[in-house]
Formats: structure tokens, C-alpha cells, sequence
């Protein structure tokens, strides 16, 4: 069984969330907004979709992913990390997971587009801000809604 660490709690994010909890996986889900977190724990159903769906018993919904990777007697050691996040705010999220990688993990990016701001691809905000840290990186992509995956 894989252990998989959500980072983003929209749509996207929670969609696979419970694809992999139906597939097998031990996954924990990180959603930024605390009010919409709470409201996943306590309804099992996220907030902000314009479709419903039940999140799975087994899905668990974390406050802090950086405790997620740093405990492995908790939370067992961490397989992957998929990025859902939206590409704007990737970079913040990154600078805070820089400080809690502590050993090779493949993140996987969801996410579509590039950065504003920069103009740069996904992979080279990923590759700029966690720097000489040890991981694999890997895009999913299709074309795909989330709405299709839920069901």
C-alpha cells in the first residue's frame, strides 16, 4: 500500500484523494483553508465543489503536511506527494515543503498553466524552489474534470 500526501484540497485534489483511497493508497489530504478543512473532517464532503460527493471514511484530512513527512512513526513514510495546488500560489507552498523534505519523494504536479508572475513552467518554479533537494518529478495531465474523476 502506498502512502500518498495530498497538498490541496479543491477539486482536483480531492478527486484523486478518494480515487486513491478506492484504489488501496493510505492518503492524507492537506486543504489550505481551515474552515473548508474542518468542514471536510466533520461532514466528509468538501465545501467548495459545485458537485457532491461523499470523501471516504479512510481519507484522512491533515493540518499540517510538514508533520505528515517529518513523523513516519505516525503517518507511516510518505511514497508521493501530489501537488494540487493552483499554479499561483505553487511557489508558497513549495518554500514551505523545501523545509520538510528530508528524503527522496516523487511529486507528482496536477496543476496546469505557469506562473504569472514569472512566466515559468511548473516544473521550473518546482526545480527553482526546493533546489538540491532529492526527488522525482512527474506531471499528470488529460483531459480530464474533476467532476469525471469523482464518479
Amino acid at each position: 500500500m502506498k502512502n500518498v500526501l495530498v497538498i490541496g484540497g479543491g477539486s482536483w485534489g480531492s478527486c484523486l484523494a478518494k480515487l486513491l483511497v478506492e484504489n488501496g493508497s493510505n492518503v492524507y489530504l492537506w486543504e489550505h483553508n481551515e474552515k473548508n478543512r474542518e468542514i471536510m473532517k466533520t461532514e466528509r464532503k468538501n465545501p467548495i465543489f459545485s458537485f457532491e460527493f461523499k470523501l471516504p471514511d479512510e481519507l484522512k484530512i491533515v493540518d499540517n503536511y510538514c508533520e505528515v513527512l517529518s513523523d513516519e512513526e505516525k503517518y507511516g513514510r510518505i511514497d508521493v506527494i501530489l501537488l494540487a495546488t493552483p499554479t499561483q500560489f505553487l511557489r508558497a507552498v513549495l518554500k514551505r515543503l523545501k523545509n520538510c523534505l528530508i528524503y527522496n519523494i516523487i511529486l507528482v504536479n496536477v496543476a496546469k498553466g505557469i506562473e504569472i508572475s514569472s512566466k515559468k513552467r511548473i516544473s521550473e518554479v518546482v526545480a527553482e524552489e526546493l533546489g538540491d533537494k532529492e526527488y522525482s518529478y512527474v506531471l499528470l495531465a488529460g483531459p480530464t474534470h474533476a467532476e469525471e474523476v469523482a464518479m
